[in-house]
């Protein structure tokens, strides 16, 4: 199939026999690559929070966002589109009976109103908090070691000191969550 393209394409040789594409390195874009990464991760946690509180896939949802996002205002009809998203505003303040996910430093929240079972909802936010500080011990089990840090790359050191205060702040709001729905 693929050489009977090519020869739609290109009918001066067979795919077979062409040579690998090289890669022309000023073609790409990092801060292109980096925004889609972005949008992709919005988009897979909003379909994710969809999920687990068992959205229909097809009901279109109020999303809130606590954050700048210059991505996400850029790409607003392309979330809303690929999440099923009916609004997306910006916020100050969690919205009541919201489930909510990070990514990329933005509390994302979605509206459940009507749709929410709390206790379902307060177990899901425990068990993440359980999963949390499951990895926060083994990271700084990680970071205490001597070894790790006296051999390890002081790059990696650093990125997982990074990954720690991250976790730390994600449980810290997974923790006000909690506390608000009960």
């Amino acid at each position: 199939v693929t050489e009977a393209i090519w020869q739609n394409i290109n009918d001066d040789n067979q795919l077979l026999i062409e040579t690998w594409p090289i890669v022309d390195k000023k073609l790409i874009n990092k801060k292109d690559e980096e925004s889609f990464a972005k949008i992709q991760d919005i988009i897979t946690k909003i379909r994710n929070l969809r999920s687990e509180n068992n959205v229909e896939p097809g009901k279109k949802v109020k999303i809130s966002l606590k954050g700048k996002s210059k991505v996400v205002s850029e790409n607003e009809s392309i979330i809303k589109s690929l999440a099923r998203v009916e609004t997306i505003e910006f916020t100050d303040t969690k919205p009541d009976q919201s489930a909510i996910t990070i990514s990329n430093g933005l509390e994302i929240y979605l509206s459940l109103a009507g749709l929410i079972d709390l206790e379902k909802e307060s177990k899901r936010i425990s068990a993440e908090i359980k999963s949390v500080e499951a990895y926060l011990i083994g990271l700084s089990k990680k970071l205490k070691n001597k070894e790790f840090t006296k051999n390890a790359p002081k790059e990696i050191v650093d990125i997982e000191k990074t990954k720690q205060s991250e976790a730390e702040d994600k449980l810290n709001k997974l923790k006000d969550q909690l506390t608000q729905l009960n």
